[in-house]
């Protein structure tokens, strides 16, 4: 009886050993996918944005002076890089609506990015205009100033 309880001793020893290898060979392969997730979902962003901005067409396509729509669809090419794009998206809420002073701030932040620093200026002034309580236009407009100064 002896030997066997010592064979079983062993075994349970071996067995728990692999049981341990295991478990590391697991946690390596959930931080490795957990990786792969984390990378996908980076790439793809653009892909989300890519899906508003055709959302943003088949609401325009309903009603073309859906000047909440033309924001969106300009917040979304500005994410994506897409300024001038974006300007074009923003001029058209405008038309629609030139009393949209968030359209003129958003018009104003991608101006700002493509360095056209005065006309930056005039939009971040037609959203004070239009909402002259907007104490964050203002705060970008006299950075702005600061900057160029």
């Amino acid at each position: 009886m002896k030997a066997k309880r010592y064979y079983s001793a062993s075994r349970r020893h071996a067995f728990v050993a692999v049981l341990g290898i295991a478990f590391r060979a697991f946690l390596v392969l959930i931080s490795i996918a957990s990786a792969t997730q984390s990378v996908n979902s980076t790439n793809s962003g653009g892909n989300y944005l890519e899906k508003g901005i055709k959302t943003q067409e088949e609401a325009l396509q309903r009603n073309p002076q859906d000047e909440n729509a033309w924001v969106h669809k300009g917040d979304d090419f500005a994410d994506l890089k897409r300024y001038d794009e974006a300007i074009i998206a923003y001029d058209q809420a405008i038309q629609i609506n030139p009393r949209d002073s968030d359209a003129w701030e958003a018009k104003g932040d991608i101006l700002v990015k493509l360095g056209r620093s005065d006309e930056a200026i005039r939009a971040y002034n037609k959203a004070i205009e239009i909402n002259p309580q907007d104490s964050e236009v203002r705060n970008k407009k006299n950075t702005l100033l600061k900057q160029i100064k």
